[in-house]
């Protein structure tokens, strides 16, 4: 079975992002997903690294949908399934008044 980890690094490794700072994703979101114990995340990938938040502390960074990268992937994952969103899915869920 697959961890979420490995979720993350083969759609890393099918979408090419991160392409500097993998760091971000090797070390610092595998950290996060060690203990097993994330039910529920939104992971960003993008040229410049990853960001990895559980709804409650995505909620704090709402910056986050302004990232000038040029290329920026969502994921929501949820039940142990790992799915693409839109950066508008992610605004109605998490600020639903912005």
């Amino acid at each position: 079975m697959m961890t979420a980890f490995d979720k993350l690094m083969a759609i890393s490794e099918e979408i090419g992002l991160p392409k500097h700072f993998k760091a971000d994703l090797t070390v610092y979101d595998k950290r996060l997903l060690e203990d097993g114990n994330l039910t529920e995340f939104y992971w960003i990938a993008r040229t410049s690294g990853t960001h990895l938040y559980t709804p409650e502390d995505l909620r704090k960074h709402i910056g986050l949908l302004k990232i000038s990268d040029h290329d920026v992937r969502w994921y929501h994952y949820v039940g142990g399934e790992v799915s693409p969103v839109t950066v508008e899915e992610v605004r109605k869920k998490i600020w639903p008044t912005q």
